[in-house]
């Protein structure tokens, strides 16, 4: 049987983005913004979307454009930090 926990969601997204993956950095945005398997946390959606964008994945900064209306400019900055 096929055993399934929420830290699955993370690791090879997780792995790839450490490799310089820009897919698995939008990927992980996306997880973060809707909120699949976890708690919300639009920092770290919008953290993804911007290291995705920055590494040349167009439609990434439109969905970072998007997710950053919904944060304070602080939660911007933190976004910005982290990535």
């Amino acid at each position: 049987m096929f055993s399934w926990n929420v830290s699955d969601t993370f690791y090879w997204p997780t792995q790839s983005t450490e490799a310089g993956d820009v897919d698995a950095m939008f990927s992980l945005g996306h997880i973060h913004y809707y909120r699949a398997h976890i708690s919300m946390d639009d920092v770290r959606a919008s953290m993804w979307f911007d290291l995705a964008a920055r590494d040349g994945l167009k439609v990434a900064k439109r969905y970072y454009d998007e997710s950053a209306k919904t944060l304070s400019p602080t939660q911007i900055q933190d976004a910005e930090q982290l990535a």
